[in-house]
């Protein structure tokens, strides 16, 4: 049989959506995908399973101990303690929301967000027939905040509530005062809290990230957290995510539909996993100095250089929120940047209404290169 050829499928390679959605020409920062090498010792080790013929079916996660080196891992990293008993397994964090949404209401129930916030927050909420209730993040001078009194209002009549921490678009690290009177509210009101923290390991500042099911007994009793190497180590493509249930009566609801329907991890998911979580540290230590160094050149370009955008650097997460609207193109600005920059970026009211005349730019990529695409951005945002 003839070995089939890319070139006669009209394919030059295989690329994954960041690179291929736009062409060649392009410099993509518009989705949550590192433009980085992975960690060389990730690299190495697929190499070997692949060169060795292991692309078989897999041992579960258990049986690599997986949910042991999870436990430790949060353990050293947050300083969260937890039984390895409670880890779950699922191929993305989406998945565990979506996941959620079925297992802990029905139709027609109310599910609250704080808006803006990462797209699926609102498309699974809306495709699984439940109601959106909206808690908008309130911008300030000192970045984003929580609207405490609107969040306990509409606690009392929401049945689950997505968190995300930190917070995709706007990168805000949750401090520990603001999670524990966030936790108050959910205790008090027995909303249960499905806990998006895929950046946990991305917090730039020296704020540290707070799992909210480590603020005390009674928010982990109706919390689920969803965590995965995906983000931190570059590996978006390779798709496994930790989820962490402390309740037995949220974990016998998550359980309720047999798990075929949600599909099994990879052998080389799982290597790749387990890599990262014992070995990538420093590879992670590195590339975190990277995004320091490009969050701090983006803050000061910002002020120096395009006089209408406004930039309130996150405590985390490789992506800054823009708010561009006061440029005059505003509404055309993605397109601009598009076809006069050839930089791909997303449209800020992607994350909801709220996000209208933001973009949002991911700066996760060498310096140099960075460097070329804010030039390259000069051509449209430069005003003045």
């Amino acid at each position: 049989m003839n070995k089939i050829k890319l070139k006669e499928l009209g394919i030059k390679t295989i690329q994954g959506i960041k690179d291929s959605k736009y062409g060649d020409d392009v410099m993509p920062a518009w989705i949550a995908d590192m433009n980085l090498e992975i960690a060389p010792c990730i690299k190495t080790g697929l190499i070997n399973m692949v060169e060795n013929s292991i692309c078989g079916y897999p041992q579960t996660p258990y049986d690599l101990n997986l949910h042991k080196i999870f436990k430790h891992y949060v353990k050293e990293h947050f300083d969260w303690k937890i039984s390895s008993e409670n880890v779950i397994f699922l191929k993305d964090v989406v998945q565990g929301i979506c996941r959620s949404i079925y297992s802990f209401t029905n139709k027609g129930d109310s599910v609250l967000i704080q808006p803006p916030v990462y797209q699926p927050f609102h498309s699974l909420v809306n495709d699984t027939g439940r109601h959106l209730l909206y808690n908008p993040l309130i911008r300030t001078e000192n970045g984003y905040q929580i609207d405490f009194e609107d969040f306990e209002k509409k606690a009392k009549s929401a049945k689950l509530f997505i968190f995300c921490n930190p917070q995709n678009p706007t990168g805000r690290v949750f401090s520990l005062k603001e999670l524990i009177r966030l936790t108050d509210i959910c205790v008090a009101n027995k909303l249960i809290v499905v806990s998006d923290e895929i950046h946990a390991d991305l917090v730039l500042s020296q704020c540290p990230h707070i799992p909210l099911a480590s603020i005390g007994k009674d928010i982990a009793r109706q919390t689920v957290t969803l965590m995965s190497a995906s983000k931190a180590y570059n590996i978006a493509g390779i798709s496994l995510a930790f989820g962490h249930l402390e309740s037995a009566e949220l974990k016998n609801l998550f359980a309720s539909q047999a798990e075929a329907i949600y599909g099994n991890q990879s052998i080389l998911a799982l290597e790749a996993v387990r890599i990262a979580l014992t070995e990538g540290g420093e590879w992670l230590k590195d590339t975190l100095g990277i995004l320091r160094k490009n969050r701090l050149i983006l803050q000061k370009h910002v002020e120096q250089n395009w006089n209408h955008v406004k930039y309130l650097p996150g405590e985390g997460t490789y992506l800054a929120w823009l708010d561009c609207r006061n440029v005059p193109t505003t509404k055309s600005l993605p397109k601009q940047l598009l076809s006069q920059s050839k930089i791909a970026v997303t449209e800020g009211d992607a994350f909801g209404a709220e996000g209208e005349g933001f973009i949002r730019l991911n700066f996760a990529r060498n310096t140099n290169e960075f460097l070329t695409m804010l030039e390259k951005m000069d051509k449209v945002l430069r005003h003045g």
